[in-house]
């Protein structure tokens, strides 16, 4: 099982949800799949304004993914899917400034200035053991 991230509006299951052409469905047919990043660091490297994503992010197990012909993330089955931990935005943005030790970063776009991949290892630690 791979650990998969995604920003979405809170308390939001990943049963059933995933995008058709840009549009939110909830149905239990799969379509392209639920769209997720594979990294941690790239919740802070999304393509549009992170509000439009959602105020939550989430940790999900999943067997596989595959391109999903965006320029951001992957594609996962969400019916396979199985949230493993839930961060509201300001939670994630603590757990992250604690990894990296820095508490003068105030947004996602100071995370940008950051060399994030390198601390993939050390927040999946904080994340998985607490």
């Amino acid at each position: 099982m791979g650990h998969y991230f995604r920003i979405q509006p809170a308390g939001l299951d990943v049963k059933g949800h995933f995008s058709i052409d840009g549009k939110t469905e909830d149905t239990s047919e799969l379509a392209d799949g639920l769209h997720a990043f594979m990294y941690s660091w790239q919740t802070f490297w999304t393509d549009g304004d992170r509000g439009w994503y959602g105020d939550e992010v989430v940790v999900i197990e999943a067997s596989e993914d595959w391109d999903n012909g965006d320029v951001e993330g992957v594609c996962i089955d969400p019916m396979e899917a199985k949230i493993v931990a839930r961060y509201s935005w300001e939670d994630w943005m603590s757990l992250w400034k604690s990894v990296i030790g820095d508490d003068s970063i105030e947004d996602e776009f100071d995370m940008r200035h950051c060399e994030l991949d390198e601390y993939e290892d050390k927040v999946m630690e904080v994340i998985l053991n607490g």
